[in-house]
């Protein structure tokens, strides 16, 4: 009968579910002595999984205890994930990270050793040459979930040029368009993340000037989940810088591109504050 073939279905489908080890919810509630690990979706779920399992396995063997890599379907469930608390460690953009510090359920812990800064741009034959002559024109930024807004609104608040005050932002989506409004006219700068530049135009140097960088900022930083106590954050901590040193390590952040895990400051995390914070 129909109705009896979907209702078995029904019950194995619920069955499987139950079993799956991707399984937000089920893996930080119905497993209790596994660790969730939780990375940003910069990649595609296989290459992200095939890329950070290595340091799952290392955290794994550091702390006797299973560390389970967690894959999600885009940005916006890896968020919500992160609001829930449903990560033990998670590895984020820096920005992302102060907004789940600020939430009070996780603490900042190391950064990469790569890092990521902003360029504004504008034409070649502009007559801007700094900042500060950014002053009532407008600014192409990206949308407020990528670190170049905020490191862009950092660097042109050092020009006293502040966005609410003397500064008219538009947003740009998507953002591969940007330059491109900075070409036809449509606005007088652009921020963009300096290992993109040469993704948008062939040749940058032909059709723009940089006019002002920030300073860098980690790529992205490992955040720890409070509930873990004292101990077991010191330990994780610990081992993630030690990371490094290892063959294992070594390859990894080879292949990342994350050259290292470093001690994160407080300083440094908080240094997006004035345009973050009002935004999370």
């Amino acid at each position: 009968m129909p109705w009896l073939q979907y209702i078995i279905r029904l019950i194995l489908f619920n069955i499987l579910c139950s079993l799956s080890v991707c399984s937000y919810a089920g893996g930080a509630e119905e497993n209790p002595h596994e660790l969730n690990l939780g990375i940003a979706p910069y990649l595609p779920a296989p290459k992200l999984i095939a890329q950070h399992s290595p340091l799952a396995d290392y955290l794994s063997e550091g702390l006797d205890e299973s560390v389970v890599l967690l894959d999600s379907e885009n940005y916006k469930s890896f968020q919500e994930y992160t609001q829930k608390g449903l990560y033990d460690i998670l590895i984020t953009p820096i920005h992302w990270g102060r907004a789940a510090e600020s939430s009070g359920l996780y603490q900042h812990s190391v950064k990469t050793r790569q890092s990521v800064f902003a360029s504004l741009v504008v034409r070649k034959d502009s007559s801007i040459v700094n900042g500060a002559q950014l002053q009532e024109l407008h600014l192409a930024l990206p949308p407020n979930h990528d670190v170049v807004h905020y490191l862009a609104l950092q660097t042109l608040r050092d020009y006293r040029v502040e966005q609410g005050r003397n500064l008219r932002v538009e947003i740009i989506e998507p953002y591969s368009k940007a330059l491109d409004q900075v070409l036809q006219g449509n606005v007088e700068a652009a921020a963009i993340a300096e290992q993109n530049i040469e993704k948008y135009l062939d040749n940058p140097q032909g059709k723009f000037r940089i006019i002002a960088a920030s300073m860098p900022m980690p790529s992205f930083v490992v955040m720890i989940n409070s509930r873990l106590g004292y101990e077991k954050i010191n330990k994780i901590r610990k081992l993630l810088l030690s990371f490094s040193q290892t063959e294992v390590g070594k390859n990894y952040f080879k292949h990342s591109g994350w050259q290292a895990f470093l001690p994160l400051d407080n300083d440094t995390f908080t240094a997006l504050d004035a345009d973050l914070l009002r935004n999370f």
